[in-house]
């Protein structure tokens, strides 16, 4: 995750491990996951899509350049950052299934719906 540096892309600050645990500090997105933004508003306008899309997107194109294969895109793993001027930026978290793809990957994972 260190070496993930994508404007899309949550930023891993710092870790620290124990015997029993790990801990992970990221940056502090406070606009809560594209589920419950998408279950408040409802609806979006036809540009404000494209943006989100695209903000997905390039996250994706960044990690795969660097044979790193998610394995858990969802709404619930999209975090939701307002700016300054109202518009919205999409962040990609939840890296738990995430790999180095050396080869074709044959297994099935992610969320069970």
């Amino acid at each position: 995750m260190y070496s993930c540096n994508h404007p899309n892309i949550i930023r891993l600050l710092e870790d620290f491990e124990t015997s029993d645990e790990i801990y992970l500090v990221m940056e502090l997105i406070k606009g809560g996951d594209l589920f419950d933004y998408i279950t408040k508003h409802r609806r979006f306008d036809e540009p404000a899509s494209a943006l989100m899309i695209k903000d997905v997107s390039e996250a994706l194109l960044y990690l795969h350049t660097k044979s790193i294969v998610h394995r858990d895109l969802k709404p619930e793993n999209l975090l939701v950052m307002q700016k300054r001027d109202g518009r919205i930026t999409i962040k990609l978290t939840d890296f738990g299934l995430a790999m180095h793809a050396k080869a074709p990957i044959k297994t099935v994972c992610g969320t069970p719906t």
